[in-house]
């Protein structure tokens, strides 16, 4: 781990809005996450807990909290919607009460300085920020432990480790992200119009956040060094391994994402043409997870199909190319 930069005391300016959706089984995980947030040295900050019919409640989690500390701490309760309406929720109820937004998920935790290197770099003129993490049960950052190298461009501050970054963030955002949303400040008034898809309750609703910012070619700066922890908790990804259902809901977002990206989004011609790449193979991966599925499972494969093609009709299509994937695949696994 990096040695401290003479930047972490730094106080940032501003007004800070954290958004935390949460919905977990385990208590104690919101309270970590609270308080990581709450040491921030920050002038002016205030935690949005958006409580998504929770089974441990988020009021029961904030207990322990001094006084002092629950004045800075918002609840709201919705029906349970999923982490998309949870955010959004939270980002309406912000109103022109705010400079930055930051998000962190309730199972995750920020060093003491995250917020305050922000700060720092919209003091530049940046109107993103984001950093890097270390990832569940690793030893390295995840920039090391996934093997990605952020483009990046000067330095803000000798020794600091944040830079500009200087690729093609929409791109990179449509491919492999390099941004957790945990990790992600922005400015709220350059950004303060957009909002999650709410549709997308598995899986992807992160990834078109940020591609919406990105469309809107902001100044973005970025931390190499590790500035959040992620933690154990409820995980849509788990148990959604290829070939099972909960591979049907997180595939079928990552396909809602990109047609919802192609519909909605201002895409040049080369971001088109990374989009329909894009949904060609993802299209294909659920094909094939789903023939594999089915020939285990043929009744309950007969009923998904008709909820997948009802989604995404041009699903159709990429059955036969997903039928011979599943059938390579099979092969490999026999050989």
């Amino acid at each position: 781990m990096p040695s401290p930069s003479p930047t972490d005391a730094t106080v940032a300016a501003g007004r800070f809005k954290v958004v935390i959706a949460f919905y977990q089984r385990e208590p104690g995980l919101l309270a970590r996450a609270v308080r990581s947030a709450l040491e921030q040295p920050v002038e002016d900050l205030e935690v949005l807990v958006v409580d998504d019919e929770s089974p441990v409640p988020a009021t029961s989690e904030l207990e322990e909290l001094c006084s002092e500390d629950r004045e800075r701490v918002r609840v709201l309760s919705r029906v349970n919607g999923g982490p998309a309406q949870a955010r959004s929720t939270a980002l309406e109820a912000i109103g022109d009460n705010a400079d930055y937004v930051a998000f962190l998920d309730s199972d995750d935790a920020w060093t003491p300085d995250h917020l305050s290197r922000a700060g720092l770099a919209f003091e530049r003129g940046y109107e993103v920020y984001f950093s890097n993490w270390i990832p569940l049960e690793s030893e390295q950052d995840a920039y090391a432990f996934f093997k990605r190298r952020p483009p990046i461009g000067d330095e803000l501050i000798p020794g600091s480790g944040q830079f500009a970054y200087a690729g093609d963030f929409l791109a990179q955002e449509l491919t492999q992200p390099l941004a957790r949303l945990s990790t992600l400040v922005y400015s709220w008034e350059r950004f303060s119009e957009v909002r999650f898809e709410e549709d997308l309750r598995w899986a992807s609703e992160d990834r078109l956040f940020r591609a919406q910012l990105a469309t809107q070619n902001p100044r973005i700066a970025l931390s190499l060094r590790p500035e959040c922890t992620s933690g154990e908790g409820v995980n849509i990804f788990s148990g959604s391994a290829w070939g099972t259902e909960a591979f049907f809901h997180t595939a079928g977002d990552q396909v809602a994402a990109l047609r919802t990206a192609r519909r909605k989004l201002p895409l040049e011609v080369k971001h088109l043409n990374i989009v329909r790449e894009a949904l060609r193979d993802s299209r294909q991966d659920l094909a094939a997870s789903w023939m594999h599925f089915s020939r285990r499972h043929p009744l309950r494969g007969l009923s998904w199909l008709g909820r997948l093609t009802a989604r995404d009709p041009a699903l159709c299509w990429c059955m036969p190319a997903g039928v011979l994937r599943a059938l390579m695949q099979r092969g490999r696994a026999g050989s």
